[in-house]
């Protein structure tokens, strides 16, 4: 169920139409399992022209699947971004939505779904591979036939301890029949600038491929590119490289534990039924319901909320009672539950989509065209940004002896890359 946020003044002219057909564009066998909610906003005062924008938009546009548009308000002059994402999952509109595919409203029949959180533009939603970003997903999750656990055990050799096939050449996980999807509480894609097309134009006098034409004129308007700063081919091949260098170090960290690197928004996946356990509660703590954080500090709170309900669920499914102390250990130990399997899924390489990067683009080149490590907004080749993300804090200064420099994992990995290290080749162990 694709989850988005749109200011009013964004969606007529026929936006909604082309928003609508890039969510479907490639994407194959999903009557009854996709719905999208669209949480159209703007300031209080404004609430009887959201209803306008809404039912213009509306009046022009054909979708063959469940759509609902959801007004959502907000005072003062800074966009609360996490506040708006809440009120459009916590709606009436997009819980009915929910519960209608968990009981088999759809064609499809019951299903477990998911919020797709995803930026409001007209980007392809294909990762590298060529696929769907939703079927790529649903292909990692299979265990059964057709996924990708099958892919990969065809390849191996025919022998005794590799895998059971079946007819067709199919593969069967060993001695699990029928086995269940794994349904992790979220999935993190991640993103990319879009592939070359081969086609040529010109942007600024200068022959760019058509692919990042787009994203060259959308960086030109943001407020960190210098004036009058012509782009190359070259200089967003460049930027390319650094944006996929830092997926790939997002991946490294991302074998840490699931949730430290930053999960964008724009390629985010969410259990929504977790989303609608209100009565989240550890011990005598506070209720911590699954939400983003308040404010700009979306994924921030999301991430905490996430990695609390982890800990709630596994205080439901396997109670700390006599008996459980082994299996509780290993679950909380590999965040894996009994009936969910993995709960936390990372795939920032293979599951990345295009999407508009045109604020990290500006970012980069704030300088001019050197360009510059630090100077991309969320970039994770700089530690200071990942644990000040983590902790609301720049490095442990409560005690000195304390630091992401010193004996850390990510401490090391930071100085492999520096060395100039791949992230492929970068250490994943502590010195």
């Amino acid at each position: 169920m694709v989850n988005t946020i749109v200011s009013y003044s964004e969606i007529g002219g026929g936006k909604l139409q082309d928003f609508l057909n890039s969510i479907t564009r490639g994407l194959e066998g999903y009557d009854g399992r996709l719905g999208v909610v669209i949480g159209v906003n703007g300031k209080l005062e404004d609430l009887a022209a959201i209803h306008r924008a809404m039912d213009d938009a509306l009046a022009s546009t054909h979708f063959d699947h469940p759509l609902a548009m959801v007004a959502t308000t907000f005072y003062g002059d800074n966009f609360p971004y996490g506040t708006i994402r809440n009120l459009t999952m916590t709606s009436p509109a997009a819980r009915s939505m929910a519960h209608s595919m968990m009981h088999g409203g759809g064609a499809a029949g019951p299903s477990h779904p998911y919020w797709a959180f995803m930026d409001f533009d007209v980007y392809e939603h294909t990762v590298p591979s060529g696929r769907h970003v939703f079927d790529h997903f649903d292909r990692e999750l299979n265990l059964g036939e057709g996924g990708a656990v099958d892919d990969w055990a065809k390849k191996l050799p025919d022998d005794p301890g590799a895998a059971a096939k079946g007819s067709g050449d199919s593969v069967t996980v060993p001695d699990v029949p029928g086995t269940p999807p794994l349904r992790p509480l979220v999935m993190t894609g991640g993103y990319r600038v879009p592939g070359k097309t081969g086609e040529t134009v010109i942007v600024d006098g200068v022959a760019v491929d058509r692919s990042v034409e787009d994203l060259i004129k959308a960086t030109k308007t943001r407020d960190d590119t210098p004036d009058g700063m012509v782009f190359t081919q070259q200089d967003v091949d460049k930027f390319a490289s650094v944006v996929d260098s830092d997926m790939r170090i997002r991946a490294l960290m991302a074998d840490y534990h699931g949730l430290l690197p930053y999960g964008p928004e724009p390629n985010l996946f969410v259990d929504a039924a977790a989303t609608m356990v209100d009565d989240v509660k550890l011990g005598a703590g506070d209720w911590r319901p699954v939400r983003f954080g308040g404010g700009t500090g979306e994924y921030k709170g999301l991430r905490e909320r996430l990695n609390h309900f982890n800990a709630w669920e596994l205080d439901q499914t396997l109670p700390d009672v006599p008996g459980n102390a082994v299996a509780r250990e290993i679950a909380a130990a590999n965040s894996a539950l009994p009936d969910r399997g993995t709960a936390f899924v990372a795939d920032f390489v293979n599951g990345a989509v295009p999407t508009d990067l045109s604020r990290l683009m500006s970012g980069y080149y704030k300088h001019g065209k050197a360009g510059g490590v630090g100077n991309m907004p969320q970039e994770h080749l700089t530690p200071k940004n990942v644990v000040e993300h983590v902790f609301a804090r720049a490095d442990f200064d409560l005690d000195p002896s304390l630091s992401w420099t010193k004996g850390t994992k990510i401490g090391k990995m930071r100085e492999d890359l520096l060395k100039g290290k791949s992230p492929s080749r970068a250490t994943r162990t502590t010195r």
